[in-house]
C-alpha cells in the first residue's frame, strides 16, 4: 500500500548486524504504537553506491623500520587485508591498506572493517613522537580538497588561541613575554614585532588551546 509521508517523519538507522536491527524493531514494536519499523539488508545496486563508502585506507606516520608484514599484522585484527602496498617518500613512508571479503558479492565487509581500523588505529601513539594517521584513501583531487579543509580548520582554530599584545615595556623580549603569560596555559609560539618606535612594539602570543 502506498503511503503519503509528507506529514510523517521517517529515517534510516544502520546496525552492524541483522540481529541487532531485528532486536531494535522488536523493541520499537513493543514500546511505540505510532512507529512502523522494518529491517532490510543494504545491498549496493551499482558501483556508484559502492564508491560512496570506502574499504581502502591511506596510512602514514608509522615507524621507519616497519615492514609490509608489520603493517599487515597491525591491521589484520580488524579484518581480512586483501592487499597492502607501501611506498618510500622524501617526507616519510606511507601505505595503502585494503579490506575485502573473500566473497566478492559481500560489499559491506570492506567498509565495515575499514571503519573499525580507523576508529581503533588513527592517532595511535607509535613512539618517537609519531601519531599513526589512518584515513580513507582519496583521489588526488579529493586529497587536495581535504588538505584545504584541514588547513582552514587549523587556521580558524588558531585564531581563538592567538593573542594580540601591545603596551608592554619597550625592553621586553620573547622570554619576558613568555614569563608573563606562561601561567595561563601551554604556549605554542611567541612572535615579537619591533617597530621604529619601541613603545609601539606589538606581539602575538599563541597558546596550545583556546581556553
Amino acid at each position: 500500500m502506498n503511503e503519503d509521508h509528507s506529514s510523517r517523519g521517517y529515517g534510516f538507522v544502520c546496525y552492524d548486524s541483522p540481529e541487532d536491527a531485528s532486536k531494535a524493531c522488536e523493541m520499537m514494536d513493543e514500546t511505540s504504537e505510532h512507529t512502523d519499523c522494518i529491517a532490510i539488508k543494504w545491498n549496493p545496486k551499482d558501483r556508484n553506491d559502492i564508491r560512496r563508502v570506502f574499504n581502502n585506507l591511506y596510512v602514514k606516520n608509522y615507524p621507519d623500520n616497519y615492514t609490509d608484514e608489520d603493517l599487515k599484522n597491525l591491521f589484520s585484527p580488524y579484518g581480512r587485508v586483501s592487499s597492502l602496498v607501501s611506498f618510500n617518500h622524501d617526507n616519510g613512508k606511507f601505505a595503502f591498506v585494503c579490506f575485502m571479503s573473500e566473497d566478492k558479492n559481500d560489499h559491506e565487509y570492506g567498509p565495515l572493517h575499514a571503519s573499525e581500523a580507523i576508529e581503533s588505529l588513527n592517532n595511535r601513539d607509535m613512539g618517537d613522537g609519531k601519531r599513526l594517521y589512518v584515513k580513507p584513501a582519496l583521489s588526488a583531487s579529493k586529497r587536495k580538497e581535504e588538505l584545504l579543509r584541514e588547513t582552514i580548520k587549523y587556521k580558524n582554530s588558531k585564531k581563538r588561541c592567538n593573542l594580540y599584545v601591545k603596551n608592554f615595556d619597550p625592553g621586553c623580549t620573547d622570554k619576558d613575554l613568555c614569563e608573563m603569560f606562561k601561567d595561563y596555559g601551554e604556549i605554542e609560539s611567541i612572535k615579537l614585532f619591533p617597530v621604529d618606535k619601541v613603545e609601539k612594539a606589538y606581539a602575538f602570543v599563541c597558546f596550545k588551546t583556546p581556553d
